[in-house]
């Protein structure tokens, strides 16, 4: 069938691509099968519809078989119908779909990712632009979001995107900046607003547009932003103030309900919303090549960016509308509440920064490479190493694989292939020498050749370094803590700095401040005997708020005082076993005993942990049952096949939720005064700076705060050191003068 519907008189358009298929045949008309949904879909999202538009393809039968057509098919249609199509709408852009349309009208031979969102002018004098075909995007080999870009450019609808029924009045905000840390001189120079009829373009260098912003932020009862905490502080660094309690990001929706009902990630909001997948700033490149700068997009063309930057407005308000964040947002209202409380907590403790000592660093890299090359010889003159690698590598996972298989230690944990992992929690968890010392070995190179090295690069004029803290995305809600990087070698890890002294004196109090460092003693165990409602743990813990956990067990189990060697390689292996579910047989291998007497030993544990016990098997449950578990006030993701792990959720999920509280109660306390400031917190500790005449008398009031509120079945501690840097610390006594 030949399908060739007449001329429209003034298409706004020209859509052609490369010839019908069954369903354009069966119907004859172009483009009516998925590849015509997704056309219909790209053109409603720029405001326009079949009637704006002339749809043809190169050849206007289809090819037997849905083959690619022959040379002869296209030079007979082209002869026989495009050139006069040509002629006749010269005058109208036209947008070439898929690789035979740029090749057969645009005459370019390069294919759709090198002239994807390209315009040239072809040899017939048409104003071409190149385009991924539907059929392409309904593959998932392109997006629709990139035919969208396409359209709007093509019709001149770069500035306004049209959104259906906008109820609520929010705006959403998005920000392009010259990089990525305030801190060393990165400020935003365009900002993109959406209120759900139409968006705004604000060049931030000038006054009138910053000017023009403030008005559209302070009209607005609603503040949407995708990662808040960041342009937040990009506005304030250029005297454009955004109330804290107007504010709304997101992520915190989808944070907050990690049950597996409402999606997750930006991403996959953006998949739920395009279709085909969200559009984010490292898809720039695919058409800009390497044009950007490193963290800003300065050079980009000033066209593309704006389209792009209004993209993102648009994406971040169609994403707040998405239903099953509206009803997260609603359900989980006090989470939302406490990160939306937390905002001038981190931005406060990001702008003190950590000041640093540039001398210790250099001492602190030799150290951790001389440390890596001891820990290397040790595995590689181990026995049941060197008969099998004589040249062992420990950063080699496929010998790691092989050597773990050959001494017995199976990983519980799998990679996305499949395959065994043994990456640094699976090596902590088998509690053995060998695989301590490889764990050490790669974490203690890793960090002489990556953090360390990088920390003279993320520092600002005043030597010092402000991490950036984040919460949204990881599996216990706990913190992130990581330096802006302005390139790919710009990034340490302030949560994989190792406790040793050499390492941590790098990190220093300002003159005139002692360094404070406060934690909660075994909050984790704590948080098990809370949980489970253990008696025995329970009433141990109130009898002896001090007691160590595994030595309280081992009383519990074994009715008696273990000794050091037992509370180092039975119970604390035994803990780790159940917490990553480890069987008989491998337990077994790490505690070198035989399998009967494991198992009499894995019974007698439970007898003596009865609660702890049936709170394991209770959790498991509820992950295959259901898929999460909850954390305090929100759900928390578990994959069925890793049911043991719904523990470390509840545990450490909740855990973090009390940090955050501890936080804001803190920030309310102190943040009037300039004695005392927190600098930095890690999982279940905090580092202040307190004046040295004043230690006395925040000390008591800061560690009353950290042990109150738990409201658990268990007295919850904090252990105070006090020092002149984060790693020369001594145990703080209340007469201690400072």
């Amino acid at each position: 069938m030949v399908i060739n519907p007449p001329l429209l008189r003034k298409p706004k358009l020209v859509l052609i691509g490369e010839a019908p298929g069954e369903t354009e045949d069966e119907t004859g008309a172009p483009f009516t099968g998925r590849s015509g949904e997704i056309l219909d879909e790209c053109l409603r999202a720029v405001g326009l519809s079949r009637q704006d538009v002339e749809i043809k393809n190169c050849v206007r039968c289809r090819p037997a078989g849905n083959r690619s057509p022959k040379k002869k098919e296209l030079q007979i249609c082209r002869g026989k119908f495009l050139q006069a199509e040509i002629e006749a709408l010269r005058d109208t852009p036209w947008v070439l779909l898929g690789a035979t349309a740029i090749r057969e009208v645009g005459g370019q031979s390069r294919g759709v990712h090198k002239n994807r969102e390209r315009t040239w002018v072809s040899r017939d004098g048409l104003t071409c632009w190149g385009a991924p075909h539907p059929a392409a995007i309904s593959r998932g080999v392109f997006r629709s979001d990139q035919l969208v870009r396409v359209l709007q450019r093509a019709s001149g609808k770069t500035t306004t995107v049209e959104l259906k029924d906008p109820i609520i009045p929010v705006v959403a905000l998005d920000t392009e900046t010259t990089g990525l840390d305030v801190h060393r001189k990165a400020r935003p120079f365009l900002a993109t607003t959406c209120d759900g009829k139409s968006v705004g373009l604000f060049d931030l260098t000038q006054s009138w547009d910053r000017f023009k912003l403030s008005r559209v932020i302070h009209a607005a009862e609603e503040i949407i932003m995708a990662n808040a905490l960041f342009d937040w502080t990009m506005l304030s660094a250029i005297g454009i103030d955004i109330p804290a309690e107007v504010l709304t990001d997101i992520q915190w929706a989808a944070a907050a309900d990690d049950s597996g009902n409402c999606p997750y990630s930006l991403e996959r909001l953006g998949n739920s919303y395009f279709k085909q997948g969200g559009r984010h700033k490292t898809d720039l490149r695919q058409f800009i090549g390497d044009k950007t700068l490193a963290g800003g997009f300065r050079s980009i063309p000033k066209e593309i960016l704006h389209d792009y930057a209004v993209r993102d407005a648009v994406l971040t308000y169609a994403l707040d509308r998405h239903p099953k964040l509206a009803e997260a947002k609603e359900t989980y209202n006090s989470f939302i509440q406490r990160e939306r409380e937390l905002l001038p907590v981190l931005k406060a403790i990001e702008e003190r920064g950590i000041l640093v000592d540039t001398a210790a660093v250099p001492v602190a890299q030799q150290y951790l490479m001389d440390e890596a090359t001891r820990f290397l010889s040790f595995i590689q003159t181990d026995p049941s190493v060197s008969c099998i690698f004589p040249n062992y590598n420990p950063n080699s996972h496929q010998q790691t694989a092989k050597l773990m298989e050959s001494i017995g230690f199976e990983s519980p944990e799998l990679t996305k292939a499949g395959n065994p992992s043994y990456g640094k929690l699976v090596l902590r968890m088998f509690n053995h020498p060998l695989t301590d010392a490889i764990h050490d070995y790669r974490h203690f190179r890793s960090l002489a050749q990556g953090a360390i090295e990088t920390i003279p690069k993320v520092l600002d004029p005043n030597n010092c370094m402000h991490p950036g803290y984040h919460s949204l995305g990881s599996e216990t809600n706990r913190f992130t803590c990581v330096t802006k990087k302005e390139s790919d070698d710009e990034r340490v890890n302030l949560l994989g700095i190792p406790s040793d002294k050499t390492v941590r004196r790098i990190f220093q109090a300002r003159p005139g401040f002692t360094w404070c460092k406060i934690d909660w003693s075994q909050i984790e165990m704590r948080g098990i005997a809370h949980y489970s409602r253990d008696h025995g743990l329970i009433h141990s813990y109130n009898d002896n708020p001090d007691a160590d956990y595994y030595k309280m067990v081992g009383m519990l189990v074994l009715g008696r005082e273990i000794t050091k060697e037992e509370r180092q390689e039975t119970f604390k292996t035994m803990a780790l076993a159940k917490g990553y579910g480890i069987g008989v047989k491998s337990l077994a291998k790490r505690l070198r005993k035989d399998t009967q007497w494991v198992k009499d030993f894995v019974a007698v544990y439970d007898a003596g942990l009865p609660g702890v016990s049936q709170f394991f098997r209770d959790t498991e449950d509820a992950v295959r049952t259901q898929g999460f578990v909850m954390a305090e006030d929100y759900p928390s993701r578990v994959e069925k096949r890793a049911a043991y792990q719904g523990v470390n959720r509840i545990v450490q999920g909740s855990c973090a939720v009390h940090l955050k509280r501890v936080l804001l109660e803190l920030f309310d306390m102190i943040s009037d005064s300039d004695e005392v400031f927190i600098v930095h917190f890690v999982h279940d500790e905090i580092n202040f700076e307190i004046r040295n005449d004043k230690v006395n008398h925040w000390i008591p009031k800061i560690k009353h705060t950290m042990e109150s509120g738990w409201n658990w079945l268990v007295p919850v501690r904090a252990k105070v050191e006090v020092g002149p840097n984060w790693g020369d610390l001594t145990e703080w006594q209340a007469t201690r003068v400072v």
